[in-house]
């Protein structure tokens, strides 16, 4: 249970950090950003490994760089879309 909360904390984080960066106004960028954390917590775990610090059994390195990952490119895949309407 607690590795699921880890695995939340870790990737609202990133995903927040990734619209006040960005600056978005829109909701739905929010909604994407805060998602696409989560789920780079979870896979970037699940691809990465367990190797480092571990928190109630999530390892926190592979959980950070998935999650800063799967963040990077959401944010990318959006700023495209406004400025050249890159996917509809």
């Amino acid at each position: 249970m607690l590795y699921w909360i880890w695995v939340v904390v870790i990737g609202l984080f990133f995903g927040l950090t990734a619209g006040f960066i960005t600056q978005s106004e829109k909701n739905s960028f929010w909604i994407i950003t805060l998602i696409s954390g989560l789920l780079g917590s979870a896979l970037g775990e699940a691809f990465l490994g367990t190797w480092g610090w571990q928190v109630d059994g999530l390892a926190i390195f592979p959980s950070i760089i998935g999650a800063a990952g799967f963040t990077i490119i959401a944010v990318v895949l959006i700023t495209l879309n406004k400025k050249k309407k890159f996917l509809k």
